[in-house]
């Protein structure tokens, strides 16, 4: 499977240096460049800072910021993004931060996606993270097929079925105490006969509660009767108002909601609050290559002096941090064996930097 790319920048942050008429003119039509122009630039910032500083660790921070799902259970101090557009339709992402459990959207299912194992009985060819030196941690933002091992809390899992993000189907791995908030309900076939308050049957393909006795006729098919019995409706994965006793029908089976199955409301104050992980400095700079990119590539005789003045400040602050002349905010540098800064003057230029003037140390 082709990888995905995953960005650090996100549209809003163009905004910053253009207006959203002029961003949207330049990429109609053309708005698969904007990535394409990102990866140019990350590779650019990547090549001048990697020596010297944490740069990868530092882009990661935003990648790992996703768009929020209701299928994602967010523990506290995660990040991700809501999408939006303002009263003028201009990108109005807002990045945020969990401070309280934000609880998943639970799917209905009778499927067994994961099997509990020993970690003796993982085969020794699957491959361990490099860190950690164990079997890799589940994460909701992967996708997993059969016989894939992963680690969640301390034990471990192998996967039975295949699930994961980009399938839209995210299965995280349940420990055997979990109880499944959705049990199976089972429906009778309609006949002409008695029948008792909430039974279910199945009519001509449909399900049908009774959920009302008053005047009824027992010898009425029930989908010609609505006003005695309630026709089941198709598990909707964008309704979040699912209340205990609520039955639905997914893939053909029945389910009965037996607990809290609906995601938590995303609350400013209580259990969110805006906050950028991003480092401001790279956002900055990364924006300004790209931007300069995207017009080059898509109108190179409509490149603005100002559009310009902002790649030539970026090509200088990374020449300056190519040369440890600045340390640039928020950015960790690079560690010796022994934990210490990597030496400012390995990397200095004898001819150009040794005077005090323009010196890294002087800084």
């Amino acid at each position: 499977m082709e990888e995905i790319y995953q960005r650090f920048l996100r549209n809003v942050d163009y905004l910053r240096i253009t207006t959203q008429q002029h961003f949207d003119q330049t990429t109609r039509r053309y708005e698969k460049t904007i990535p394409m122009s990102e990866i140019t630039s990350e590779t650019q910032i990547i090549e001048n800072m990697i020596e010297n500083y944490q740069i990868e660790s530092v882009l990661q921070v935003g990648k790992n910021m996703r768009d929020y799902s209701p299928f994602i259970t967010y523990p506290e101090r995660s990040f991700f993004w809501v999408l939006g557009r303002d009263e003028d339709q201009r990108f109005n992402d807002t990045p945020y931060m969990a401070i309280a459990p934000i609880r998943a959207r639970i799917r209905p299912t009778t499927s067994v996606y994961w099997l509990e194992v020993l970690k003796a009985d993982i085969p020794k060819h699957i491959e361990l993270d490099p860190v950690t030196k164990d079997i890799p941690l589940y994460t909701q933002f992967n996708d997993y097929s059969p016989d894939n091992y992963v680690k969640s809390g301390e034990l471990y899992y192998k996967c039975l079925i295949q699930n994961g993000f980009s399938l839209n189907n995210i299965q995280p791995p349940r420990t055997s105490y979990w109880v499944n908030p959705w049990m199976p309900a089972t429906a009778s076939i309609w006949t002409a006969s008695v029948w008792n308050l909430l039974d279910i049957v199945e009519y001509e393909g449909g399900y049908y509660q009774l959920t009302n006795l008053a005047l009824i006729n027992y010898l009425t098919p029930p989908n010609l009767a609505p006003d005695n019995w309630t026709a089941i409706e198709p598990y909707n994965t964008l309704y979040n108002a699912y209340a205990v006793g609520d039955i639905v029908v997914l893939n053909n089976e029945l389910f009965q909601a037996v607990g809290e199955v609906n995601s938590h409301e995303i609350l400013a104050g209580r259990n969110v609050i805006k906050k950028d992980p991003r480092n401001p400095t790279l956002i900055k700079h990364l924006t300004q290559l790209s931007w300069y990119d995207v017009t080059k590539k898509l109108a190179p005789s409509n490149v603005s002096q100002s559009i310009l003045n902002d790649y030539e400040e970026t090509c200088k602050w990374l020449k300056s941090c190519n040369k440890c002349q600045i340390s640039p905010q928020g950015i960790p540098r690079n560690v010796d064996a022994d934990g210490n800064k990597v030496n400012d003057w390995a990397f200095a230029d004898f001819e150009s930097d040794a005077s005090q003037t323009n010196s890294a140390w002087m800084v």
